[in-house]
């Protein structure tokens, strides 16, 4: 399982873990369905842990980010949403057996396909104990999202304030751009915090086939030696959002003349 730094969104939902002394029995399919006020199938795209220790065990309260493919009950959910799943688990780390106790709910790990069965309680979803998330291949988590879903998802990915730092031998420059509908802003900055330059432009987003195309447009710069200067031809490069990770890769496309540049920006904190 891929432990990962929490966000502020997803703390609310991690809580401290009871204690079970007694292992809850596998619940049956139709047991399973009949519980569960919603079940979903989609890939799981991160799971958030916290890990307490107490002597010779360890409670991990987690949540599954999934991405919906299907949902097979329940309403309030929709095909190319996300839903946030909480489960609990208790380890012994100790030697010997530790004799009967409840291990809580059984895991899932990043890009894992999983039908979740789920308990809303005041907003919340939980997993049914102790085997809520049943393993399924790909193919039975079918993408019932459409074109403009996944054209909202994309956008929302890439939406945000995002940094880089380049060091020359002039000194180390901070990049940090951010995306607001379709317009970014990008402002440079020196090591003493000094402004070097600013832009603005529009962009658009794209796919050709497997690959993902950021186009932008309308270049204006507003401050710095090129203040004033305005770029309207567009230029395209791929890119790819992995959490909080945006990959910015130029020199791909056919039409490109230059070399091949990679960049790697990282989503700035709230």
């Amino acid at each position: 399982m891929m432990g990962r730094m929490i966000p502020l969104l997803l703390a609310a939902l991690l809580f401290p873990s009871s204690v079970v002394e007694a292992e809850v029995p596998l619940l049956k399919p139709d047991e399973l369905n009949s519980k569960a006020s919603h079940i979903v199938a989609g890939q799981v795209q991160a799971v958030y842990e916290t890990t307490e220790t107490d002597g010779d065990w360890q409670s991990i309260d987690a949540v599954a980010e999934i991405r919906v493919s299907a949902v097979e009950k329940g309403t309030g959910i929709k095909p190319g949403g996300v839903v946030y799943a909480r489960y609990s688990q208790r380890r012994w780390t100790g030697e010997g057996n530790p004799g009967p106790h409840s291990r809580g709910t059984d895991g899932v790990s990043q890009g894992e396909y999983v039908r979740a069965h789920l308990k809303q309680d005041a907003g919340v979803f939980e997993v049914l104990m102790p085997n809520g998330f049943v393993s399924i291949d790909q193919e039975e988590a079918p993408d019932n999202s459409t074109a403009e879903d996944a054209a909202a998802r994309e956008l929302a990915a890439v939406q945000g304030t995002w940094f880089r730092t380049v060091k020359t031998d002039q000194g180390e420059f901070t990049f940090m751009k951010e995306h607001a509908g379709h317009t970014t802003s990008l402002v440079i900055t020196d090591a003493k915090g000094q402004l070097v330059e600013e832009k603005h432009s529009k962009f658009e987003l794209s796919t050709d086939g497997p690959v993902r195309i950021f186009t932008f447009s309308d270049n204006i710069f507003v401050a710095g030696p090129n203040r004033g200067r305005v770029a309207p031809a567009p230029q395209s490069y791929i890119y790819r959002v992995v959490g909080d990770t945006f990959y910015e890769i130029r020199g791909l496309l056919k039409e490109d003349k230059d070399g091949i540049n990679a960049f790697t920006w990282k989503r700035a904190k709230e």
